[in-house]
């Protein structure tokens, strides 16, 4: 098993400017774990139509 893969090792990068949680600094997301959820019920294949984070919270 790829050890970078193994539950407790992950890092979670994140390239959303515009979200709290985001260390732009660094480019990571500062919480401990994410849920992703679904988008929609498109099944196209494609990460932005059918995943989103679910934690995701916009700058005031």
């Amino acid at each position: 098993m790829d050890e970078s893969r193994v539950y407790g090792q992950q890092h979670i990068c994140c390239k959303v400017e515009s979200c709290v949680y985001n260390d732009l600094r660094n480019g990571r997301c500062t919480l401990e774990s994410i849920t992703v959820q679904p988008n929609c019920d498109c099944h196209s294949g494609e990460a932005a139509d059918e995943c989103w984070c679910g934690d995701y919270k916009c700058k005031d």
